[in-house]
């Protein structure tokens, strides 16, 4: 026998202490004998999930129920392997979400007909405006908003949970000024400044948020600390929907559009391509920057990217400055824009300008 627990809804007040959960448990129990399996499902919104199980099998020696925990945000070194099973179900990347859709995006077919790529531009925008989570992309258009809203109230009440009370409204503020610094240098003096928090304040709540899996931090390619910048580091959401909640939908018509495809291609690289590669951003003093260095951590091979809000066929001119230094350690170069799709060279090195849909 099984049961289905979704940890978003009322039952969350009948199992939030170790008296409760035990009789919640109990009585279940009662209904069946032998082997049973209780399903926990979005328990990233619980961080008192496996203390209350903990107590549970110690308490009552119950050999016979199984538990499975879908979507911890931390895993104990002390769980009961042979009686508690956890894993993590993934927001949707694009091509899935693409396929959920009933097509495909093939790169030859693109290069064979052009004109098809304004066709997908729409799913980019959809997926970029909404995020992957599978509640959301299921859902109709009416009701994603309202999704979207609880799914990340649910967050912050886990991301709270790690926050001392007297600094949850600082946090929540804090928050929303960081949203607007999504694909920025992460300067914490100047984040300080304008949110009024103390320095070590926001690196604990960076800590708490990246530990949380809610931001990915990146660091900066560095190997001419003379030339480059090596302070500093950036940082994106690990899902677009986040940013949708914290900015608004009117974000996605100005000036942040860019940082938003910025971390719309920083997280299929992420998912498909990490841990093989690392994903670093390069900077130099002078201001030359390109939006991502792939480097392969077999072969330390680089792959300069760029990342374009709006439709382009260009050579970005930080390549040219990055192939004078790196040009023994290249692999290729790539710039992601909205919908041109041509080959080009840069001195021996191949130029691929990609629609963003190609990633």
């Amino acid at each position: 026998m099984s049961r289905y627990l979704s940890l978003d809804d009322s039952i969350i007040g009948e199992i939030d202490t170790p008296k409760g959960f035990n009789i919640y448990i109990s009585q279940i129990r009662e209904l069946t004998s032998g082997r049973f399996y209780c399903i926990f499902d979005n328990a990233e919104y619980i961080p008192w999930l496996f203390d209350i199980i903990e107590n549970y099998i110690e308490s009552t020696g119950d050999k016979d129920t199984r538990f499975i925990i879908i979507n911890p945000n931390k895993i104990p070194e002390t769980i009961f392997q042979q009686t508690v099973v956890t894993f993590t179900v993934n927001p949707f990347s694009f091509k899935e979400f693409v396929e959920i859709q009933w097509k495909t995006i093939e790169l030859m077919a693109l290069k064979n007909n052009p004109s098809i790529i304004n066709n997908f531009t729409p799913l980019v925008d959809e997926y970029v405006r909404m995020g992957g989570y599978p509640d959301v992309v299921f859902a109709g258009n009416e009701e994603r908003e309202q999704i979207l809203q609880k799914i990340f109230q649910d967050i912050k009440y886990s991301l709270l949970s790690n926050i001392k009370t007297r600094d949850h409204a600082i946090f929540l503020s804090f928050l929303q000024v960081l949203a607007n610094q999504t694909g920025e240098l992460l300067k914490i003096d100047r984040l300080s400044q304008i949110t009024d928090i103390p320095r070590r304040t926001i690196e604990r709540f960076l800590e708490i948020l990246e530990n949380e899996w809610v931001i990915f931090i990146v660091f900066p390619f560095v190997k001419n600390k003379e030339k480059e910048t090596s302070v500093h580091k950036k940082f994106y959401f690990s899902d677009l929907g986040y940013l949708r909640t914290l900015l608004g939908p009117y974000a996605f018509q100005g000036a942040d559009r860019q940082h938003i495809y910025e971390n719309f291609v920083f997280l299929e690289l992420y998912r498909n391509l990490v841990p093989a590669h690392t994903i670093y951003f390069y900077r130099k003093k002078s201001q030359a920057e390109i939006t991502f260095i792939l480097e392969n951590n077999t072969t330390q091979q680089l792959t300069p990217i760029d990342v374009i809000e709006r439709s382009t066929e260009a050579i970005p001119q930080a390549f040219t400055s990055f192939d004078s230094d790196y040009w023994n350690s290249v692999n290729r170069y790539v710039v992601f824009n909205i919908n041109k799709l041509t080959d080009k060279e840069l001195g021996t090195k191949k130029v691929y300008i990609l629609p963003h849909i190609a990633v």
